[in-house]
């Protein structure tokens, strides 16, 4: 009966550890998004899609940008007239840019050189729409979702073009429209476990903050919120702050390197972060974590 009991103990920890390390797409802040806009567009592509799930359509492109405009964080994209999401993109009021990764690049391609009047892309690419909020569109299989309300368009005028040669990309004179759109929510490929382990430096447990507020969102503000109503965990990770070992992990510039990296099989394999997460509080707070994971699930 104990050795059973033991089995079972060891699976809960390979599972809760399995939820902790897998990669899902959480709610980040725009300002913690780490990719690098010339690659993720320019060399990359991304996904426009615009529209509800009962009709839409998506688009490969490589031209747009991410910024700051008018105080406010915006992405924006262009769109030839032409294009069958031109219809889309007029008509609604939010769109979303998806970014995936390698593997997918045959299937921006076919979505960048075939046409949603013609052929079914989801169909076709095996890609699988997603509706959030508000009947944005989104891709289950992306690495990086940013959703964006239109806040803006501008025809391309070539009376403005100062360097003639910008003419050249236009031989049929099918100048883009730009869309400018407001960020209203992120979504990025991560792990439970660097919101947990970021979550103990709100609270102050490093003796230094570089990491503090580095990747904000709904999932690490759910766990904060958890421990604080939790004054028995409170009073624990209170004295965490005296732990050495705590600190260590935490200070230790490869491991919080490799958490803002996201790279998961380095920490899997890291002795010391592996004995930081055995830590009776840290189990706490990694279980708390796990169950608001599976509560989400099932919502």
């Amino acid at each position: 009966m104990d050795d059973d009991a033991g089995l079972y103990q060891k699976h809960r920890r390979i599972l809760q550890t399995d939820i902790l390390m897998k990669k899902e797409l959480r709610e980040i802040k725009p300002e913690a998004i780490k990719d690098n806009p010339f690659l993720a567009i320019g060399q990359e592509w991304m996904l426009i899609t615009a529209g509800d799930k009962l009709k839409f359509n998506m688009m490969t492109a490589s031209w747009g940008g991410w910024g700051v405009l008018w105080h406010r964080p915006i992405c924006f994209c262009v769109v030839r007239p032409g294009r069958y999401t031109y219809e889309f993109m007029e008509k609604a009021k939010y769109f979303t840019l998806s970014y995936f990764d390698k593997k997918y690049k045959k299937a921006l391609e076919f979505c960048g050189t075939k046409s949603g009047r013609d052929v079914d892309k989801v169909k076709a690419t095996g890609l699988t729409p997603v509706e959030g909020a508000k009947g944005r569109v989104y891709f289950k299989e992306a690495k990086l979702v940013i959703m964006l309300k239109k806040i803006y368009f501008q025809q391309i005028d070539p009376k403005h073009f100062i360097d003639p040669k910008i003419n050249e990309n236009y031989p049929k004179k099918d100048f883009h429209r730009m869309y400018v759109g407001e960020v209203v929510k992120c979504l990025a490929r991560c792990a439970l476990v660097v919101f947990t382990v970021l979550s103990l430096n709100t609270f102050a447990f490093s003796q230094d903050n570089t990491t503090k507020g580095s990747m904000p969102g709904a999932d690490q503000a759910a766990i904060e919120q958890s421990i604080r109503k939790d004054p028995g965990l409170m009073e624990s990770i209170k004295g965490l702050a005296q732990d050495p070992q705590v600190l260590e992990v935490l200070s230790d510039p490869q491991i919080k390197d490799a958490l803002m990296r996201q790279d998961i099989e380095y920490l899997k394999n890291n002795e010391k972060f592996l004995k930081f997460m055995e830590n009776p509080t840290i189990k706490k707070i990694t279980e708390s974590a796990t169950a608001l994971a599976a509560n989400k699930t099932k919502e």
